[in-house]
């Protein structure tokens, strides 16, 4: 009986994988703590752009709807609504990037980027 394949060692080929599945494809992966890493921080930048480029097309939006308004009251709030919702999400996110690199000042590793805390994790 064969024992598991840890993670990372796809390629081998004295597991029984390969009565079911052709193993030539898992050859060349290997999930690392380095790679899980850039791909924790990675999302973590992607998400934070996406955020920033999602608040440039509200404030857009809003523009546009108050533009647009023509008096109406009920249009107009609702630009002023979305302007300012707009607004406080860019400050969570921002706030929340700001808070997060102050709690890894403190604890003594920069947290925005975990393959430095990955690094530090292997004996």
């Amino acid at each position: 009986m064969a024992l598991p394949t840890p993670i990372g060692q796809f390629g081998n080929t004295n597991n029984d994988l390969g009565r079911y599945l052709n193993t030539s494809f898992f050859s060349n992966l290997s999930l690392t703590s380095e790679t899980f890493a850039f791909l924790v921080s990675n999302i973590i930048g992607v998400l934070t752009v996406a955020g920033g480029l999602w608040f440039l097309v509200q404030i857009f939006s809003g523009v546009l709807q108050w533009l647009s308004s023509g008096g109406e009251k009920t249009a107009l709030q609702n630009a002023q609504k979305r302007i300012s919702n707009s607004v406080i999400g860019l400050l969570i996110l921002v706030l929340a990037y700001a808070l997060i690199s102050v709690i890894g000042y403190f604890l003594g590793f920069n947290v925005l980027n975990f393959a430095d805390i990955f690094k530090n994790l292997i004996p």
